[in-house]
């Protein structure tokens, strides 16, 4: 198929410096509602009046926010001002959601598949992924998680199948169904994919937490590592039927734990949270355990 130009011969292609400076400017998501699901978006001027892939005129739009711009319904001069101050570096992250119906949902974790288990990883008393069942006989299971990058800072959080994705990130990119979280150039630290309704597969991970650190992929399948060099590694095993796939303390990795034998800790709703994200209990993994 013939490549679209327009007359000053500017592609339609933004070479992928670019097109990361372009999300990093707009925090990964739409300038104007911080949807992770978006376009890139010429303006002052336009595409067709375009000499150059210009960062400082391509924005960041959902493709609601983006009818509204080309039909005429919402102006250009919200385009200039949402870029001065996108939504998501005022808030801190973009979002986005996740489908899943009801049926419960298969994880894909490295090479290792689990299926009817409620925690995947439970490290000390904060749930890393986990599937809660419907809250009603027409509603979806739900997904929560929290992910960190290899120096343990939070690059990504589920609650209940929304998500967001850090403003610190190096870069967030989606391809298709495909989210990948990057620290540096060629570094990725998370790589999702999600096959809905039924599928939520962790492709690539390399995160620390509290002291524990998980490492996985699809070619090598994953290692957990306690603060104490306890280690475990999994290959294309499955884990089927389990409360709580993984639990993992300073000293010891528990597999197949059952819910009366995970320990009752008790954290006060204002108290700081235990993952050391700065924010209330509350507002931060008392989310994850509800």
């Amino acid at each position: 198929m013939k490549e679209k130009k327009n007359k000053y011969t500017l592609s339609r292609y933004i070479p992928s410096p670019i097109k990361r400076d372009i999300r990093l400017r707009c925090g990964f998501g739409c300038i104007i509602c911080g949807s992770a699901i978006y376009e890139y978006h010429h303006y002052d001027p336009s595409f067709s009046q375009a000499k150059k892939h210009d960062p400082n005129k391509i924005a960041l739009l959902c493709g609601t926010c983006h009818g509204y711009i080309t039909s005429g319904i919402w102006s250009e001069d919200k385009i200039r001002i949402s870029h001065q101050n996108p939504i998501c570096l005022e808030n801190g992250f973009s979002h986005g959601s996740f489908d899943f119906g009801n049926k419960h949902p298969t994880i894909i974790f490295g090479n290792s598949v689990f299926e009817n288990v409620s925690i995947i990883f439970q490290v000390f008393e904060t749930p890393i992924l986990k599937i809660d069942i419907p809250e009603s006989e027409k509603g979806s299971f739900r997904i929560s998680g929290i992910f960190c990058d290899s120096n343990g800072q939070e690059s990504f959080r589920i609650v209940e199948n929304e998500w967001q994705g850090s403003i610190n990130n190096w870069d967030i990119e989606r391809e298709g169904s495909i989210l990948i979280i990057r620290s540096g150039n060629h570094r990725i630290i998370l790589r999702l994919k999600v096959n809905p309704p039924n599928e939520f597969i962790v492709e690539k991970i390399n995160m620390f937490f509290k002291g524990v650190s998980i490492i996985g992929s699809t070619a090598k399948g994953f290692i957990i590592k306690t603060p104490n060099e306890v280690s475990l590694s999994s290959f294309n095993v499955s884990y089927i039927n389990s409360y709580c796939a993984f639990y993992i303390t300073e000293g010891s990795i528990s597999v197949a734990v059952s819910k009366s034998k995970l320990p009752k800790v008790k954290i006060g709703r204002n108290s700081s949270c235990p993952c050391m994200s700065g924010r209330k209990y509350k507002n931060c993994c008392g989310k994850l355990i509800r």
